[in-house]
């Protein structure tokens, strides 16, 4: 079995709209380094640099289309 992504929403179907959006999730070591490339280049972004339970994350989309969400995962 390859890596996997299960989605679920208690709150209803609406509070799936953006994570069905993203085409791939990278986890970065130095979130703000791509935060202040992709700020500028991105052709939209989608949720800004905010803290979630498992770190800190954005998500944009690029140029070409692909919505991506750039996430640095909180040290253990």
């Amino acid at each position: 079995m390859d890596h996997f992504v299960i989605l679920g929403a208690v709150d209803g179907p609406e509070a799936l709209e953006i994570p069905s959006m993203v085409n791939a999730i990278f986890v970065i070591d130095d979130l703000e380094a791509f935060w202040k490339i992709l700020e500028k280049e991105s052709k939209r972004i989608i949720i800004p640099v905010n803290r979630v339970s498992i770190g800190v994350r954005f998500i944009v989309e690029q140029k070409d289309g692909k919505v991506i969400e750039y996430l640095q995962l909180n040290d253990n």
